[in-house]
């Protein structure tokens, strides 16, 4: 059984986060996050 420790961790996880390059510019990855319904963006270079 989970601790509550473990369910804390699993909820802070954001498993699909929108996946963007340092170019794209913070206006754009806002509009692209409300097309997709993301909830975070993770910048790759």
């Amino acid at each position: 059984m989970p601790s509550p420790l473990d369910q804390d961790i699993l909820s802070a996880v954001i498993r699909n986060p929108l996946i963007v390059s340092p170019e794209m510019s913070v206006m754009e990855a806002s509009a692209a996050m409300g097309k997709t319904g993301a909830r975070a963006v993770l910048v790759v270079q």
